[in-house]
């Protein structure tokens, strides 16, 4: 393994991003089928003439109780998972005795953070679901609200090329620390 791992910040020449290109749009497509499914169920929720109300009841309780170990954990969920992934990667370098980015090496890396990506927004689905539908049940404002945060944080995780890419290089960039750090050791 040579030194040249260390220069390979911001690795991705032009061809190869625009190779990930589809799989972005597919991660798009994901993400934006889960907004989807949300933004539509309110709305058909707003079309059932809901009720207002300002009472926190049992339920409210729950959705809240239910909800805010979710958000965390889509935020603390993918630091677990990143973990196998630069590894995969790091022995894909070592094996194959590869000192460049190579298509293998993207491709494993945008499948580990699609796989993350995914994980994340039904973690934050989920519980933006529930309290939708404890709004809808109790008709009290805190399950819309709680509703409406899960939306915003859903809308946060949609994949735009740079930020995606830059997940790919971060995961390939700790692959190659990885590898080095197993070297002097």
């Amino acid at each position: 393994m040579s030194s040249t791992w260390l220069e390979l910040r911001n690795m991705l020449n032009q061809e190869q991003t625009q190779a990930l290109e589809p799989k972005i749009a597919v991660a798009r497509i994901l993400v934006g089928a889960m907004m989807a499914g949300v933004v539509l169920f309110f709305v058909v929720l707003l079309l059932m003439n809901p009720r207002f109300t300002m009472k926190v009841g049992f339920l409210e309780v729950v959705g809240i109780v239910f909800a805010l170990p979710t958000f965390i954990a889509s935020f603390i969920a993918p630091l677990i998972m990143r973990r196998p992934v630069v590894t995969e990667i790091a022995k894909m370098m070592v094996t194959e005795g590869k000192n460049v980015v190579d298509d293998g090496m993207i491709t494993r890396a945008f499948a580990g953070y699609q796989t993350i990506l995914v994980i994340r927004c039904a973690l934050i689905e989920g519980s933006t679901f529930l309290n939708l539908m404890i709004w809808r049940l109790e008709g009290s404002i805190t399950g819309l609200i709680v509703a409406l945060t899960g939306l915003a944080l859903l809308a946060m995780q949609f994949p735009f090329s740079g930020k995606a890419i830059t997940a790919v290089e971060s995961l390939i960039d700790d692959a190659e620390q990885t590898v080095q750090r197993d070297l002097v050791s």
